[in-house]
């Protein structure tokens, strides 16, 4: 994938080519559901059509008006660089080539080739499952493996078969899934080796055996206290009709600079479901698009191939019994005595305890969730297990603290007790489209304020915050910033409770004594209106495990550096 960012793509964008066809049969999708909006076809896209697609699947968090003026900005961006006059709308066939071009070469019309690969942790070190899609059926499909130092063209492969199956969600008027999952567990892998690996199976239509690219991964370590473990976090991302196929730009870009070990997401993958009813084309809020489902699969390889792909619940993956989430994923449930279904499990990597549950399912006293949690938290707090993995992480979709206005139920009501019973040490949430870092807290009261350090790099002043040895309750992460369009309002004045917050494109003023946020925020005072570039509150955040002491927690903006934010948790 190239150039993400339609900006971008719009200095490149000159030649019309022919898109894929899964673009096209988006593209002729959206353009049916803006006709019965509107009540004729039409043959441009405005920017107030593309606010109505992107409401289509995401009506809680509309494109509000910076949402508006980025929007508005690219139309103009691609209006003075490609000669197209676009003060009235870009006409469909534009539209679907920005769109197409994306994704760049990623996606694929041969119905044979495995596309939209993705890795995950079985539980087991010495093990990595690998998982991918193809349209049409390849025959006694594998995948083989070898150590990445020993490739040659003598050395054998270790090949491990794979099973393939599908699922069956509700027909309707436009696409649906019809393709055939493969899954598949490379095993006996050696700590810390790098594999190359590739996806191979029949293809008797053609009467020859199809391959993939190959592509590399490093098997997990030996767990050890000091280990120094990097795990991506994200979450509220969505595909094209979003910004989250920016983010993952970013990601792919700097996943090898930074050495990350494990990118997670936090629920809200792909925004493939429906929050607006059409009745006259039977769209229904219980429906969503599973062409979504395959561009946020394509979009999400050139990091989740290469490295495992972590993924939790949140309330967009509900539709259709939450089928697609289900069938196209594979976590660590059975070795951590999880569900099934992804909804619920851990695993343990290098240094730390990672829990992923689900907002989206009963978490009162009593409920199966909740006692799974109480004793997996309980076991990994022994004080043998907490030597050999100091750190413990709790990540689910929905905050247990959160001052953006409308945020919902406060997940501190039936969690808070405990984190804090069993000494977690960070959490991480999404659901609002913001960045926020909570404070320990106890019913709603700080028990820990960070030591700030002020520095200078190159004339821009940067804090760092350390936690040290607070001890009562984690520090809370709301990652939702990787996608989602942004148009939250926070509570004015901030809770004590709140440490860093931003959305909209700048941080937000605490100064003002109003009950709610009446404005989305002012820029800074040393920032000219004119610089403001809504991207710059988009980004991911990368969690570092250094040792058995020390946590180091970066906010990382796609663009700019107003999304930033820096933090470290230290104890004994």
């Amino acid at each position: 994938m190239k150039l993400l960012l339609w900006s971008a793509l719009a200095q490149t964008l000159i030649l019309m080519v022919q898109s894929s066809r899964l673009m096209d049969e988006t593209m002729q999708t959206y353009r049916r559901v803006l006709a019965d909006i509107k009540g004729s076809d039409s043959e441009i896209v405005t920017v107030a059509d593309l606010k109505r697609l992107i409401e289509l699947h995401d009506d809680d968090a509309f494109c509000g008006d910076w949402c508006q003026k980025y929007l508005t900005g690219l139309f103009a961006e691609y209006s003075s660089t490609a000669g197209h006059n676009l003060q009235d709308g870009m006409p469909w066939p534009i539209f679907n080539e920005i769109a197409d071009k994306i994704y760049g070469d990623a996606i694929s019309d041969d119905p044979f080739q495995p596309q939209e690969i993705h890795l995950s942790l079985t539980g087991d070190a010495t093990e990595m499952k690998v998982m991918w899609i193809t349209m049409d059926a390849l025959v006694e499909p594998y995948v083989e493996y070898r150590a990445a130092a020993e490739d040659s063209a003598t050395t054998e492969w270790t090949k491990a078969s794979a099973r393939n199956f599908t699922y069956v969600v509700p027909q309707n008027w436009w696409p649906t899934f019809t393709g055939v999952i493969y899954m598949s567990t490379m095993t006996k892998l050696a700590p810390d080796v790098q594999y190359t690996y590739r996806m191979k199976g029949f293809d008797t239509a053609n009467q020859t055996e199809r391959s993939s690219a190959d592509f590399q991964f490093k098997a997990a370590p030996v767990n050890a206290p000091d280990r120094t473990t990097k795990i991506a976090t994200l979450a509220d991302q969505g595909t094209f009709m979003l910004l989250g196929v920016a983010v993952q730009e970013k990601l792919g870009q700097l996943q090898d600079s930074l050495g990350i070990d494990i990118a997670t997401v936090v629920g809200d993958l792909s925004y493939a479901g429906l929050s607006s009813a059409l009745p006259r084309l039977n769209i229904s809020k219980e429906d969503e698009f599973e062409h979504m489902w395959d561009l946020y699969g394509i979009q999400s390889q050139p990091v989740a191939a290469t490295r495992p792909w972590m993924v939790t619940n949140g309330n967009h993956e509900r539709f259709y019994d939450y089928a697609a989430f289900r069938n196209r994923y594979s976590m660590p449930a059975e070795k951590s005595g999880g569900s099934l279904d992804n909804f619920w499990y851990s695993y343990d990597y290098g240094n730390v305890h990672w829990v992923s549950i689900s907002s989206e399912h009963d978490l009162d006293d009593g409920s199966v969730q909740k006692e799974w949690l109480r004793q997996n938290l309980a076991a990994a707090a022994a004080p043998e297990r907490r030597a050999q993995f100091p750190w413990i992480v709790v990540a689910l979709h929905k905050p247990l603290y959160c001052s953006a206005d409308g945020w919902g139920t406060s997940y501190a009501d039936l969690l808070e007790t405990l984190l804090i019973q069993y000494n977690v040490d960070l959490t991480i949430t999404g659901h609002m489209h913001i960045y926020e870092r909570i404070h320990p807290t106890l019913q709603g009261g700080v028990t820990c304020y960070p030591q700030r350090k002020r520095t200078v790099t190159g004339g821009k002043v940067h804090y760092v915050d350390t936690y040290k040895n607070c001890g009562t309750g984690p520090v809370h992460v709301v990652q939702g910033n990787t996608g989602g369009m942004q148009a939250e309002t926070f509570t004015q004045p901030a809770p004590a409770w709140s440490a860093v917050r931003f959305a909209n494109g700048f941080l937000t003023p605490n100064r003002t004594t109003e009950a709610t946020s009446t404005l989305l925020g002012t820029l800074p005072e040393t920032l000219g209106r004119e610089h403001w570039n809504y991207t710059n509150t988009f980004g991911f955040g990368v969690v570092t495990f250094v040792n058995a002491t020390h946590l180091q927690y970066n906010a990382v903006p796609i663009t700019g550096d107003i999304g930033v934010d820096d933090f470290w948790i230290v104890k004994h």
